[in-house]
C-alpha cells in the first residue's frame, strides 16, 4: 500500500462500500480486488504500488517475513511449539535472545496483550457463548493493564498506535 493510504472514517466508509460492491458483483477475493484496482480511475487504485520494480521488492520482503515466521522451536513439553523469531526494536530476534532482555520481553508482552485486545474486538460482536469467559478475562487484563501501565510502556504503546 502506498503512503497515500490513510485510515479515516470517510475512507473506511468508502472502502467498505467498494469492497461490498466487489463482494456482491464478483466475490470478495484479493485477486478480484486487485483486478478492480488496476483501473487508474478506480478508488482503490491509489492504495497499490503499480511500479513492479518496487512492488517486486516489497513482495520479496514479505516472503522473507513469512520465512522468518515459519521457523519453529520444538516444545519442551512436546505439546506447544513456538516460533523462533519475534519482531522487536524494528528487527527480528531469536527467542533465546529476547528472553535475556527485559525491554524486549516487555515489548512481546505488550504485543501479546494488544493481540488479545484486537481478538476481543473482532469476536465479541458475534456473542459466541463458548468464548464469553475468554472475553471477560481479556477485559480484566485490559483494566489491570491500564492501572499498572508504566510511563515507558504507555509511550511505546502510544507510538505504536500512531
Amino acid at each position: 500500500m502506498t503512503s497515500k493510504a490513510y485510515t479515516t472514517e470517510k475512507i473506511n466508509k468508502e472502502l467498505k462500500e467498494v469492497l461490498l460492491g466487489i463482494e456482491k458483483s464478483m466475490g470478495l477475493t484479493a485477486k478480484n480486488v486487485v483486478k478492480v484496482a488496476e483501473n487508474p480511475k478506480h478508488f482503490l487504485h491509489k492504495y497499490f504500488e503499480w511500479d513492479n520494480t518496487i512492488a517486486g521488492q516489497k513482495w520479496r520482503e514479505q516472503e522473507a517475513r513469512m520465512l522468518i515466521n515459519y521457523v519453529i522451536e520444538p516444545a519442551v513439553d512436546g505439546k506447544n511449539n513456538t516460533f523462533s523469531f519475534e519482531f522487536v526494536d524494528n528487527e527480528y530476534k531469536h527467542i533465546d535472545e529476547i528472553l535475556t532482555n527485559k525491554d524486549w520481553k516487555e515489548q512481546i508482552a505488550d504485543k501479546a496483550i494488544g493481540n488479545l485486545i484486537y481478538w476481543k474486538g473482532k469476536y465479541e460482536k458475534f456473542k459466541i457463548r463458548e468464548i464469553h469467559p475468554v472475553i471477560k478475562e481479556i477485559e480484566k487484563l485490559e483494566l489491570n493493564r491500564r492501572k499498572n501501565e508504566n510511563p515507558k510502556a504507555r509511550a511505546r504503546n502510544t507510538k505504536a498506535r500512531s
